[in-house]
């Protein structure tokens, strides 16, 4: 077995069958072990380059004003294989699960120079758009470079969605860091968020149906209302300031 690597460089290395690599059996390797026969020369190469990372972030549409989409699940797969299972699958060397923060991003570092593709795996969610640069529409795998960092922006998208705009009811500015509470007892669904700097924040995905809606910020009498969600709704909801 040869292992190369390198600090701050990506790994490669020879498997053999049987090997097990992310809790998947290698039958096929993509490039077995060396044999070394005596009295003769055994050569093979290996490729290595600096490491690189994603910053990765998950909005809603453009139509809708890209709001952040909290906490969603998805899959990074690179392009290139470690080998075949016993069923001729591919084996990535590089295939793991990361889940966006409240603000909608994640990084990911120690990224080998590669291909990569992704897909949303949060139940109601569907991946319908992939920009690199955030505002650049591409398509899917997209490169990454030795030594970089990229900015993704994975656009999603639901059958139901409710999108909430907090604003000052006199001067109609955005109010930052309102506390939102979305809750439908029947459904099960309790969720509380915050607005951003534009006075939004995005509830998805929901399921169709009469919600509760609560809406406090600092120096603002709160608001209590309901909201009817089917398709991708849409709610202002203005605050007055206390005197």
């Amino acid at each position: 077995k040869v292992v190369v690597s390198k600090d701050g460089y990506s790994t490669e290395e020879t498997y053999g069958s049987g090997e097990v690599y992310n809790d998947k059996t290698i039958i096929t390797p993509e490039k077995p072990h060396p044999i070394v026969f005596e009295g003769k020369v055994t050569e093979n190469s290996f490729s290595i380059d600096q490491l690189s990372s994603m910053r990765i972030e998950t909005r809603g549409t453009k139509e809708a004003g890209y709001p952040v989409v909290q906490n969603v699940t998805f899959t990074l797969t690179g392009a290139k294989k470690v080998g075949l299972d016993a069923d001729e699958n591919p084996i990535y060397k590089y295939s793991k699960e990361h889940t966006t923060d409240e603000s909608g991003q994640v990084e990911v570092s120690n990224l080998e120079w590669d291909s990569y593709s992704f897909s949303v795996v949060t139940a109601g969610l569907d991946l319908v758009g992939v920009e690199s640069p955030p505002g650049t529409e591409t398509e899917q795998p997209v490169g990454l470079a030795p030594d970089s960092n990229l900015s993704v922006r994975l656009i999603v998208k639901a059958e139901n969605s409710l999108l909430v705009t907090v604003q000052d009811k006199d001067t109609e500015e955005p109010i930052f860091s309102a506390k939102v509470k979305l809750s439908n007892a029947d459904l099960g669904y309790d969720t509380t968020q915050y607005t951003d700097e534009k006075g939004k924040t995005y509830f998805i995905p929901l399921t169709a149906g009469i919600y509760d809606l609560g809406v406090e910020a600092d120096g603002y009498s709160s608001s209590s209302t309901e909201v009817f969600v089917s398709g991708d709704a849409t709610k202002l909801v203005k605050l007055e300031q206390i005197e």
